[in-house]
C-alpha cells in the first residue's frame, strides 16, 4: 500500500503544471472579455476592447486603472504564451502549436480576421511601465499572434516604434491585465 501511494506522489510530482487559462465576463454576464489564468492569478481584458485606441489614450482613461487594469509588462507575455503551451518566435513564421494559438488568440480576442478567415491578434505592452507608474520610456513593445497558414505561426514580442505609444492603430488594442 506504502508502495502505491509513493508511485502516485511521485506521478503527482513529475506532473507539469500548466496553467487553466479560462474566459470568464468583464461587463455583462456572457461577454467572456476576460481571459483568467488560473496559476498567475491575472486576468487579461481582451484586446477588442480597447483596439484602435493609442497606447496613451489607454494609460491615461481612468476607468482601467479604476478597475485594477496595469499595462502587461514583458514577463507577463512571455508567462502568458508559456501557460497557453505556445513557443514565442523571433517574428518568422514557425511551424506546430497551432491549436494552441488559435486557443489563444480566441481567448484574447482577435483584432484582425483575414478574407480567408485566418486570425491575427496584436496588442502593445510595455516593459517599461511598473505596477504603480505610467509608461515610461522612448519605446513601446507589441505583441503578434498570427496565424500565418495552416501550418505555420507567429507568436512574437517585438519593439515597436517610439512613435506607437501616441499612435492610434485599427488593429492593435492593448495588453491590459489586473490581479484576480
Amino acid at each position: 500500500m506504502i508502495k502505491h501511494l509513493s508511485i502516485i506522489f511521485l506521478l503527482v510530482l513529475s506532473s507539469p503544471l500548466h496553467a487553466a487559462l479560462i474566459s470568464s465576463d468583464y461587463l455583462t454576464p456572457g461577454d467572456n472579455l476576460i481571459t483568467r489564468d488560473t496559476v498567475t492569478g491575472l486576468e487579461w481584458l481582451d484586446l477588442t476592447v480597447t483596439q484602435g485606441l493609442s497606447p496613451d489614450s489607454v494609460q491615461s482613461n481612468p476607468v482601467f486603472s479604476a478597475q485594477g487594469f496595469r499595462y502587461a509588462l514583458f514577463d507577463d507575455v512571455s508567462t502568458l504564451f508559456q501557460s497557453a503551451g505556445i513557443t514565442p518566435t523571433s517574428g518568422n513564421p514557425v511551424s506546430g502549436q497551432i491549436s494552441e494559438v488559435t486557443a489563444l488568440i480566441n481567448l484574447l480576442g482577435a483584432t484582425t480576421v483575414l478574407s480567408d478567415g485566418r486570425l491575427i491578434s496584436e496588442g502593445y505592452l510595455n516593459p517599461f511601465v511598473t505596477p504603480d507608474g505610467p509608461l515610461k520610456g522612448d519605446w513601446i513593445f507589441k505583441t503578434e499572434l498570427n496565424l500565418f497558414s495552416d501550418t505555420l505561426y507567429i507568436a512574437a514580442i517585438t519593439r515597436g516604434e517610439p512613435t506607437l505609444q501616441s499612435s492610434a492603430i485599427a488593429q492593435y488594442g492593448s495588453l491590459l491585465v489586473r490581479p484576480v
